[in-house]
Formats: structure tokens, sequence, C-alpha cells
């Protein structure tokens, strides 16, 4: 069964993963209260879903951005705006989708 849910902000983010088994966290960098990166440090520091993936979802190119995601353990990137065959691309090459 799939089950998709959404969170308001990071914060509420972390607080889901605290209570559910989540495979995916699809995070925007710019959101209210904990920013995408707040949360992905905030996730993989509790060790809240020890499988789950992170991919950030963000309009920002700079590398140091980046590689700060990749630090805090994003797992993928996807450039906004982006299609849905290339979230499906970025999910298959997560191990995520067919």
């Amino acid at each position: 069964m799939t089950v998709v849910g959404e969170a308001g902000d990071g914060a509420e983010a972390v607080e889901i993963a605290a209570r559910e088994d989540v495979d995916i966290a699809i995070l925007d960098i710019a959101m209210p209260r904990m920013t995408g990166l707040e949360c992905v440090k905030a996730l993989r520091e509790a060790g809240l879903g020890a499988g789950m993936k992170v991919m950030m979802v963000t309009t920002e190119s700079d590398n140091v951005f980046i590689e700060s995601a990749l630090k805090y353990g994003a797992d993928e990137f996807l450039m906004k705006p982006f299609t849905a065959e290339s979230l499906r691309e970025k999910l298959a090459m997560m191990g995520l989708a067919a």
C-alpha cells in the first residue's frame, strides 16, 4: 500500500518522521519554521527514518549549498521547475520507482 502525506513545514516533517515509517521525504529548501536544510539535518541527527531517502527540491544551484545539503544527509536534488518525468527519473535513481 502506498501512503502519501504532507507536512506544512520542516518541523512538522520531523514530527511525522518520528511517529511514522517514511520511505521518502521530498523537501523544499524554502519552508517556514525550519528550512529544508535544517529539516534534513534534524532528521539525520535524530536517526529518524534510517532507511528514508531525502530528496531536496530547489531553485538553488549554488555548489556550496548543494554540498551542504549532501553533507547533512540529502540523497538527491531536483531542480525547479521540474516535470513528472524528471521526478520519476530521480525516484528511479534512488531505487524507489521502476
